[in-house]
Order: C-alpha cells, then sequence, then structure tokens
C-alpha cells in the first residue's frame, strides 16, 4: 500500500515541511517515519528539532506511533 507523508517540524523556530512517499504494510509506517525523521535531522546538521506531526494521507498523525516506536527501540535520546 502506498502512503503519502508529511513532517511538519521546527529548527530553532523555522518551521519546515518535508513530504515523502512509502510503499509498504500500515505497521511498518512508524518505522521507517522514524528513519527519515533521522535522517532530516542529520541533512539540517544535527540541530536542535521539534517535531509538530507527521501527517500520512493528509489526515492521520503518526507523531505518537513513532515516538512509542523510538523508545521501544531504545532511541528515547532522539529529537522529537
Amino acid at each position: 500500500m502506498n502512503f503519502d507523508m508529511k513532517l511538519h517540524i521546527s529548527i530553532e523556530d523555522t518551521g519546515i515541511l518535508r513530504f515523502n512517499r512509502f510503499s509498504c504494510r500500515r505497521d511498518k509506517l512508524p518505522e521507517l517515519a522514524s528513519k527519515w525523521k533521522y535522517q532530516v535531522w542529520r541533512e539540517h546538521g544535527c540541530r536542535e528539532m521539534l517535531v509538530e506531526k507527521i501527517l500520512v494521507n493528509e489526515d492521520e498523525d503518526i507523531k505518537e506511533e513513532v515516538k512509542e516506536y523510538e523508545e521501544d527501540m531504545g532511541r528515547g535520546h532522539l529529537p522529537f
């Protein structure tokens, strides 16, 4: 299944919107979103980042699912 994802973040009080498309099962979205979020954080110099929301197909915010996934994987230190 295809999922369109929007990552709404703020880095040093600057709002940033990134887009991506994933083709996967629904249960894999938190893992893929986590990896993508980490990649975006590195692209912006590992500066302080606040994730405002992670929208899937314009209507479902999976921010909390991603945060829970990262905590379960021992990655609770990643920016959120």
